[in-house]
This record gives structure tokens, C-alpha cells and sequence, in this order.
């Protein structure tokens, strides 16, 4: 029988995504009960909806996504570092990089409880290498896509393409038998495979402010 936990998603539609009521819920069960695998037909959807707005993202902005920084007093390419010293600078303007979670969704709720949930105003950037080693990825994923798909015009969420997003990789290091663990090998691999089109679609980098890097 399936996993029990988040109600079931089937039926959500993109005006709920938009309301931010699923990633408040998986984020609630994330904290509550992480132990107990999301329902199938909640991934599933999510990871469906995730892909459109990859195609679409992939379609303007191609390999290299561009994220602004909120609130900044300095235009896009200019002296960051330098600006980045001034204490109101620093108080009113970032991006949160995030990277290397593997799997460790204690990390990412760390995160994001002492620097807020991502928003327009308070952009993430994930790093790659969200699952393999850690039993968590499935969870990792879902919490972030749903904040994307929450803000789906602005790059409130971005996730990089690391070396473990790639199934091969994933099939060594451990993010595939935690797929087939917690769903079964029916949903397991019609999951393995969605995540599969998802890591063709992630950017190889993200250029912050218009000269960083990453």
C-alpha cells in the first residue's frame, strides 16, 4: 500500500501551488514527522509541475540563470564585494547559497528557520548535490520545488545542477535506493525517472548581482 502522509495532491492545481499552501504542508510534515514518506501522488505532482516551469525557465534563460539581489543599492555587475562590507548593504540585501544538503534535511530546516523561507524578497540558491549519502533527498527536493513553484516569476528558488544530480551518480551514491525504499519499484522508477528529466532541465550555474558565480 502507499506511504501515508501529506494529503493526497492529485487533483492540485497551479493556483494552489501559488497560494503556498502545499509548501506549507510539506514543509509542516517535514518537521512533524519526517520519517514518514510523502504520499506518492504528492511527489509525483509536484515533480510534474516542477518540469513545466523548468522547460519554461530553460527555455529564456537557458544554462546560466541570472538572480538579482533584492533591496540592492548596487546595479547588477557591479562592485559587490566591496558593497557587501557596507553594514546597511548587509542588512537589507541577500541571497542565501545553499549547497552540498545530501541528503541531510536537518540542514536545510536549519537553514531555512534562522535565515527565512524563500521569497522574492529572499532568494535561494541551491547549490547542487541535494541527495545521494543522506536518506533525505526525496524531502530535501520537495520542499524547495514547492517553493518555486510558489513563486513561479521570480527566482525565489533556483537549484544548480551539481555532479550527483545525474541518475548514474544516483544509482552509486545511494538517492535511488532511497527512492525504491520509500516508494516501491512501480512508483520508485516512474519517480527515478521524473527526477531524471528535472536534473536535464537545472541550470549549471547562477550568476548573483551580475558578477558572482556560482
Amino acid at each position: 500500500s502507499p506511504p501515508i502522509g501529506v494529503q493526497s495532491f492529485k487533483t492540485i492545481n497551479c493556483k494552489e501551488f501559488l497560494s503556498g499552501q502545499p509548501a506549507k504542508a510539506v514543509l509542516a510534515h517535514m518537521s512533524k514527522a519526517p520519517q514518514v514518506p510523502l504520499h506518492p501522488h504528492t511527489m509525483v505532482r509536484i515533480l510534474e509541475e516542477a518540469k513545466k516551469l523548468l522547460e519554461m525557465r530553460a527555455k529564456y534563460a537557458g544554462a546560466v540563470m541570472k538572480v538579482s539581489v533584492p533591496n540592492s543599492r548596487v546595479p547588477d555587475g557591479g562592485e559587490v564585494a566591496k558593497a557587501a562590507m557596507q553594514p546597511q548593504q548587509r542588512r537589507d540585501a541577500k541571497v542565501v547559497v545553499l549547497g552540498d544538503t545530501h541528503g541531510q534535511l536537518n540542514d536545510l530546516l536549519w537553514a531555512l528557520a534562522c535565515l527565512g523561507l524563500p521569497s522574492p524578497l529572499n532568494p535561494y540558491v541551491m547549490n547542487g548535490d541535494i541527495a545521494d549519502r543522506g536518506t533525505m533527498g526525496v524531502e530535501i527536493f520537495a520542499v524547495m520545488l514547492c517553493f518555486m513553484l510558489q513563486f513561479p516569476k521570480h527566482n525565489a528558488v533556483v537549484i544548480n545542477r551539481g555532479n550527483h544530480e545525474c541518475l548514474s551518480m544516483n544509482a552509486a551514491m545511494g538517492f535511488k535506493a532511497e527512492i525504491s525504499g520509500k516508494y516501491g519499484p512501480d512508483w520508485g522508477n516512474l519517480m527515478l525517472e521524473m527526477f531524471g528529466d528535472i536534473f536535464a532541465l537545472l541550470p549549471t550555474c547562477s550568476v548573483i548581482g551580475g558578477s558572482i558565480c556560482v
